[in-house]
């Protein structure tokens, strides 16, 4: 009989990077987040999630009571409006702004005038925002020269985590429709809007199907983060498509609705289909030969991470100093509380 198969999923979240250890039939041995010490407002340091990375991977193994060598396959998603800028050396150049950049305001108007609102709609099928790669990368060409003479290779967060795993540089569709830079019609980048913004396609990852192996863990890496020397690491997906999987949510007739950082919905498809409105986007899934409709709000849940820092400052420390999710202490609160909140509505 052959041995237990067991499997680790690492999330890279603006509040913390999430990790779960799961069995081979699903179910759940451990499961715990480790913060950044950052605000999930402020720019991060890509380098703070492989920190969080090496100590939570040893952690939940000692939890889950497993040895590196049983973990079968590492399963990676993240956030999909961030964008990690690296040199050739593989080394990061610069923060990372989670969701939308305020910064990079007026380079919105930039790529409607370069692209044309509409073009860029039947182009990327999405509309420009502050949270996308191509608006990022905009900001960077007129802000930060040192960083964009230097530029070699552009990632979404969880292809950072992979690339500190196994030193592959691969991206899944779902990611890549995020960017604004990626025709998710043809689920290929999208060479009319590269060329029209003037950025190297040199810059961004292959593109593979979220179930496959994108590398393996390298022996660097097996040793900082206690892990066995070549276990599998898939190219894994964007947090909405991956969230999407862990629900069921697989093929047409199905959805997700999701509150985080940034609230979501996310209805696959069996082929791209648009909104002429421009109010749902079409996307990819990670998954080979599926597509959603997207629609995001970026405000999301940001006032409860308002009522983490301001008002529950130290429910929310002893959460993370025991290991708990932050939001957990929130969410019992919130449970004490009747449907409908006594006629409560938050604008």
């Amino acid at each position: 009989m052959p041995p237990p198969a067991f499997f680790l999923g690492i999330d890279v979240a603006r509040s913390g990077l999430g990790l779960v250890v799961l069995s081979g039939d699903g179910t759940q041995l451990a499961a715990l987040r480790r913060a950044y010490g950052t605000a999930p407002a402020h720019a991060h340091d890509p380098q703070d999630w492989w920190r969080a990375a090496r100590t939570g991977i040893k952690e939940i193994l000692r939890r889950a009571n497993l040895r590196p060598e049983q973990i079968r396959c590492i399963g990676v998603s993240g956030d999909s409006d961030g964008m990690v800028a690296l040199g050739k050396d593989g080394k990061v150049l610069c923060p990372t702004a989670m969701g939308a950049d305020q910064r990079a305001e007026p380079q919105i108007d930039l790529l409607n005038r370069a692209v044309g609102a509409r073009n860029l709609l039947n182009l990327a099928s999405g509309t420009a925002h502050a949270g996308a790669a191509a608006v990022k990368l905009l900001w960077l060409r007129e802000n930060e020269k040192r960083v964009w003479h230097d530029l070699a290779v552009v990632l979404a967060p969880k292809d950072f985590l992979r690339y500190r795993l196994c030193e592959t540089l691969v991206t899944d569709a779902n990611d890549a429709s995020a960017s604004l830079l990626f025709n998710p019609k043809t689920r290929s980048w999208s060479k009319q809007l590269i060329t029209l913004l003037d950025f190297n396609p040199g810059w961004l990852p292959a593109l593979s199907s979220g179930q496959l192996i994108a590398g393996r863990v390298t022996a660097t890496a097996a040793r900082e983060a206690g892990l066995q020397v070549g276990t599998p690491v898939v190219t894994g997906g964007g947090h909405a498509a991956a969230t999407a999987i862990t629900a069921g949510v697989l093929s047409q007739g199905t959805a997700l609705i999701e509150l985080g950082g940034a609230g979501g919905l996310f209805a696959p498809t069996a082929e791209a289909l648009r909104d002429p409105s421009g109010r749902l986007t079409t996307t990819c899934h990670c998954l080979a030969g599926t597509w959603a409709l997207s629609a995001g709000d970026l405000a999301g849940t940001e006032a409860m991470e308002w009522l983490q820092e301001n008002v529950f400052a130290s429910e929310v420390v002893h959460a993370r100093r025991i290991g708990r999710d932050p939001l957990e202490p929130l969410t019992e609160l919130a449970a004490e509380v009747p449907p409908g909140a006594d006629g409560l509505v938050y604008l």
